[in-house]
This record gives structure tokens, sequence and C-alpha cells, in this order.
């Protein structure tokens, strides 16, 4: 009996210590929690972050501070940690519709379309008038791109186009389900019949302006872009679309007066400036590039932007000496930045391959390596200098390294083509000549290159359709209309003997 007091004795003030404990873990987690509350309601999301996290810490099962932690990853945009914030408090107190609705959105953002797609289907099944689900729901399938999931969205949308809330959302994603089915007009039609700047609309948009550009019909891209840059003049994506577009398809009057009109409009602003110097050195208007590089070197601000342009410059117009000197001044300049430095000793090194320094210039690269041995640039001149020099096969691993890094480059697929044709490998060139060309429909070295390859074979239909496609592109280029008259006059011959 007296054991058994003792023990008692032990037990009852044990569970009474345990008790007190959780009842402090739960104070501070609610202390925390609270903090935490504060301090997003004020939009300090991280520290919010770090304070809810603090409050699970003592309550992993906290459902509020697992729904807090949610809200706060989806105001940061990372959204896949939302979803699986959502999903743990959905699992500490059940799947409520709205918390249902939350890891959807939250999944649809992430971009696991097939997850959004399961959940508001699943919430759409007990709540078929649910709009706020179905948005999602159509908004997940128009953006998986899978053929399964948006076929049938022209007729799961038609509930939206009539709720007052999401009506214009949902033509907007209409018409990003006529891009996917490749009709562009009807796309159009219905962006520019429903314009409101809303998320949805701003995107379907651009995807149509890309689609366009994709297709060739370059009137119509840059309509679409000049609608977006005038309905949001200081946004610096669309401006860049349109430049980008403009330059490609070679509209250098259009070009020219977009670019005035935004220097009119901010007179101050040193990026226009330089895009002046771009276009002038695109369009070999060197003297006039010159011209503004050495006024902006002696400016307040922007001086390694305009050194970039000058060592262009030089490399355009061949002055490599004037560029190797230049170099040499920029690096004692540059300070502490290894990045500027390995960016202007590449200059450097390039500037002693265009001069046949080719010890020197391997020196330079050298260097580069040491510092980044991934460098790209450092890679490539070593591999055009291994093609130069014979190696051949040592050039053809690099380019295709380089290659598989970066798939938009088209130099890479240029050089790759030259290395071959180095070892007669005329089929595999050609192909690479292609891959250039697919990347920058005005690569002209490659497009020359590939003229030449077809009129060697004898295709002669094949590289007049080339060299009538170019033209269309760029009408007064000089070589290209040097080549159609050669190539008349090989058709004309082979006509006679014929």
């Amino acid at each position: 009996m007296l054991f058994r007091l003792c023990v008692l004795s032990l037990i009852v003030p044990a569970a009474m210590l345990l008790s007190g404990c959780d009842q402090i873990k739960e104070n501070r987690a609610t202390a925390y929690y609270e903090q935490a509350r504060a301090l997003y309601e004020t939009q300090h999301y991280r520290e919010a972050l770090i304070e809810v996290q603090h409050a699970l810490e003592f309550n992993p099962d906290f459902f509020d501070a697992l729904v807090l932690q949610g809200r706060c990853y989806y105001d940061m945009k990372n959204f896949k940690e939302a979803a699986l914030s959502f999903e743990k408090a959905s699992l500490v107190d059940g799947t409520r519709g709205a918390l249902m609705l939350k890891i959807a959105d939250a999944w649809m953002r992430a971009e696991k379309f097939s997850r959004a797609i399961a959940l508001s289907n699943k919430v759409l099944k007990d709540n078929p008038d649910d709009m706020d689900t179905l948005y999602i729901n159509i908004r997940a399938r128009v953006r998986s791109r899978w053929l399964n999931s948006w076929a049938s969205v022209d007729t799961l949308v038609q509930p939206l186009l009539k709720d007052k809330q999401y009506r214009e959302r949902a033509f907007a994603l209409l018409a990003e389900f006529h891009v996917l089915n490749d009709d562009l007009d009807e796309a159009e039609s219905i962006l520019q019949a429903h314009e409101d700047p809303n998320d949805d609309w701003l995107f379907a948009m651009r995807v149509l302006a890309q689609r366009c550009e994709a297709r060739g019909d370059q009137h119509a891209a840059v309509r679409i872009y000049r609608s977006l840059v005038g309905l949001f003049p200081d946004n610096v994506q669309d401006t860049e679309s349109l430049f980008s577009c403009l330059r490609r398809f070679g509209f250098k009057d259009q070009e020219r007066e977009f670019l005035k009109g935004l220097m009119n409009a901010d007179p101050r602003n040193v990026g226009y400036e330089l895009k002046l110097i771009d276009f002038y050195i695109h369009y070999g208007q060197y003297a006039k590039a010159e011209e503004l590089i050495r006024a902006g070197l002696q400016g307040d601000t922007g001086y390694f932007d305009f050194a970039r342009y000058l060592i262009e410059l030089y490399d355009k117009t061949k002055r490599y000496d004037e560029g190797i000197q230049f170099a040499k001044d920029v690096l004692k300049r540059e300070g502490d930045n290894v990045g500027r430095e390995i960016e202007f000793m590449n200059s450097l090194a390039e500037f002693y391959y265009m001069t046949g320094d080719y010890d020197l210039a391997k020196f330079v690269v050298r260097w580069v390596l040491g510092l980044d041995r991934d460098n790209r640039n450092a890679r490539f001149l070593l591999a055009r200098i291994s093609i130069d020099e014979g190696r051949t096969l040592l050039a053809i691993a690099e380019l295709r390294a380089l290659c598989a890094e970066d798939m938009e480059n088209p130099d890479y697929d240029y050089y790759l083509g030259l290395a071959h044709m180095a070892r007669k490998e005329i089929g595999t060139a050609e192909q690479s000549f292609h891959d250039a060309l697919s990347k920058q429909p005005l690569y002209k070295a490659a497009f020359l290159e590939l003229a030449d390859i077809y009129i060697e074979r004898g295709l002669l239909l094949d590289a007049e359709q080339m060299v009538s496609e170019f033209l269309t592109l760029r009408p007064d280029d000089p070589d290209v209309l040097a080549l159609r008259e050669e190539l008349a006059g090989i058709m004309a011959v082979t006509e006679d003997e014929g």
C-alpha cells in the first residue's frame, strides 16, 4: 500500500508537469502565430514566414498557422510551397471547399496543371456552379497545353462567359484556346472585342503575338505588340518584344520611329540612347554610333554600357588594334568586379584572335577559364581557334556541348557547320546551317553557306526559294542580291544546256 502511494505521488506531479508543458507550447505557438499574422497584414511576408515557422515548431498541427504559412508563400510567388502548406492544413482539419480551392489555385500557378485540374474537378463534381473553381479548372486546362485537357475548353468556358466577375477573363482564356487551335484571326478578334488589361488578357495577347511571329506573320506580330505598348508604355517586356520583332523582320524605319518616340517622351533615359547606338551599329551607321558612344563615355552614368558598344564598333569596323588598347584601358578601370573582368578579358582575347595572334588569344582565354571554367565565350573562342588550326574533332566536341547548354545561340550551330565542312561532312554541315537559320532567319553567313551547298548539289530551285524568302525579310541586302544574279546566270546556262 505504501508503495502504491509512493508511485501515485510521483505520477500525479509528472502528469501535471506534462500538462503544463503542453500549455506552454500552445501559448508559445499562439504568440508566434499572432506575431506572424500582424506581420502578414502589413505585407512583411518573409518576416511573417519566420514567425509562423516558429509557431509550427511548437505545434506542427496548428491549422491556422499552416494556412498562414501557405498564404505567405503564395504572396511571395512560391506557389509550390504554398500548395504543400495548404495540403498539410487540409490533412489536419479535413478537406474544406475553400481550402481545396486554394490548393488547386496554388498548383495551377506552380504549373502543376494535372494536380490543379484533378482537384478542381473534384470540387466541381459536388458544386458544378462554383465559378471560382471553374475558372481555375479552365485556366489550368488551357495553360497545360495538353490536347486532351484543353480540347473541350470552348464548351466548358460557356458558364464563365455569362458570369459578371469572370466574363472578361473567360473571353481571354477562350482567345488563348483559339491560339492553341491555330485560329489566330478568331483569337485576335476576341481579344480586340474584349480588351481588358487583366493578366489573362495580357498573357493571351503575348501568346498570340509569339505565334504570329513564329508563323512569319510579322505585320500581325508588330500590330499586337504595338497594342500592348500603347496600353502599357512602361512595360519593359512588351517594349523589348516589339524591338526584337522589328529588328528580326528588318523593319528599319518602324524601329527608328518607335525609338524616336520613346526618346522624345523620356529624353534623359540612357537606355534609349543605348538602343539608338545599337540601331546605328546594326544598320551600319558607324560614324553616328561612335559619336554617341564617345559622348556617353564622358557622361556620369553607364560607362561600361557605352564601353561595350565601342568594343562592338571596333570589331564591326575591324579596328582590332584600337580594340585591344581600349579593352586594356577598360580592364584597368573595372576594379574588383570579376564578372566585368571576365567580359572584357574575353573581348581582349577576341581582338587578339582577329589579328591572328592565336597564342596571346589562347593565353587570355585560359586566364578567363581559370576564373570561370565553364565560361561559354572563352570556350567558343577556343573552338573557333581549333577549327582554324585544323583540330576539327576537338572543335566539334566543344561546339556540340555549347549547343546543348544554350539551344538558342545560332553562332554555335554555324561554326559547328563550318567544322563539319572542313571535314567534308556536307550533310551534317547542312543540318547545322539549317539549325542556325531556324534560330535566326536573317543569319546571313549560315544562309550563304547553305545556298552554296544547294548550288553545288544542283538544287537550284531550292536555292532560288531560299534567296526569295531571305529577300522578303531584307530586300536590300547587297550580298543576297548579288547571289540572286549569280543564281539566275547559272540557271540560264543550265536551261540553255538542257
